[in-house]
């Protein structure tokens, strides 16, 4: 996935989330701590495909603990401000 959001900073409480390549307005956030988050969509969304791949192809848990995939995701969700 080539996709990725960002919050573009303004001088309220609101958020804005912007498509990094294109420039588009993704979404508008009322509260700026939600804004993260929002902005992390497509990693995660990237991240938990990755997940269910790997589990879909029979890798041990093991595997999955010690490999790429696990790392990227523990990374999207700290992006997305979720502590792991």
């Amino acid at each position: 996935m080539d996709r990725k959001w960002y919050e573009a900073k303004m001088g309220n409480h609101q958020g804005l989330i912007v498509d990094e390549k294109t420039g588009a307005n993704i979404a508008v956030v009322y509260d700026k701590k939600n804004a993260p988050l929002i902005a992390a969509a497509p990693e995660l969304a990237e991240a938990l495909v990755g997940l269910v791949s790997v589990i879909d192809a029979g890798c041990s848990r093991e595997s999955i603990e010690n490999g790429q995939t696990i790392k990227f995701a523990r990374a999207a969700l700290r992006n997305a401000g979720v502590e792991v």
